[in-house]
């Protein structure tokens, strides 16, 4: 691997580490800053969503330079998704699929998201700086999740149960994949994995488009995810689209 001169920060709390790192950024134009906390006050997810933050998880950031057009910031997250999926499997020896675009699942239950921010040149069209933020359910809370998420948000282990030291480990594996995929992003080395780890392909969904038709819903079956990552779905009345973003759920 490159030498990226990442440069790692730890605090015990902060409202959010993308935040705080976005706020850092100007201070280290030409380094990789991974900034990591034991918990968050203000934890953010996709489309404005809080981000549950309790003590026994993995929140971090990691700033980066990467030279990409805007476009291609999707292309970070989904290679996220792929390492923190191969992490858990490889230093847990737990099975996980990925929810599009950005959710790691395990049994069912949501153990991961991802929210990767972009400061865009307007001049370039490419950003200044990409951060990736990441939060990893590694334990159960004691009293377990608030009852809004208790249906929907899993974690690795059970409250009391997680081995010692498996959170540096963890995270360290899920560093190690991504910068193996960062300095392959050109060829997309991680794009087989990510489909093949996909929980949708197949699956019949609810599709809310945010941007085209706030807040409505359309059902869909999902045909496959294309290399740009967007994903293929069918709807009703026959129409085929490539969705870039949005939001999905499978039906039940």
């Amino acid at each position: 691997m490159k030498d990226h001169s990442l440069i790692k920060i730890t605090c015990y709390c902060v409202d959010s580490t993308n935040t705080a790192l976005k706020a850092m950024a100007g201070d280290y134009p030409d380094k990789d800053v991974l900034l990591v906390a034991k918990t968050q006050t203000g934890g953010r997810g996709r489309m404005g969503r809080s981000f549950s933050s309790p003590e026994g998880g993995i929140y971090m950031s990691l700033l980066l330079h990467p030279d990409i057009p805007a476009s291609e910031s999707l292309f970070l997250t989904t290679a996220m998704a792929v390492a923190v999926s191969k992490a858990v499997e490889g230093v847990c020896g737990r099975e996980t699929s990925i929810k599009w675009v950005n959710d790691v699942f395990m049994d069912g239950k949501k153990i991961c998201g991802i929210l990767t921010e972009a400061k865009i040149n307007s001049e370039s069209l490419k950003p200044d700086y990409t951060v990736v933020g990441v939060g990893i359910n590694v334990e159960e809370p004691e009293n377990g999740f608030e009852s809004e998420l208790k249906d929907i948000a899993g974690a690795i282990y059970p409250y009391g149960n997680a081995p010692s030291g498996i959170k540096d480990a963890l995270m360290t594996e899920v560093i190690k994949i991504f910068y193996m995929y960062y300095e392959q992003m050109a060829e997309k080395a991680y794009f087989e994995e990510y489909k093949k780890r996909s929980c949708l392909i197949g699956k019949e969904v609810r599709v809310v488009d945010n941007v085209l038709n706030p807040g409505q819903t359309e059902n869909a079956v999902v045909l496959d995810i294309n290399e740009k990552c967007h994903l293929i779905v069918k709807y009703q009345d026959g129409t085929v689209k490539a969705l870039s973003s949005g939001d999905v759920s499978i039906r039940q």
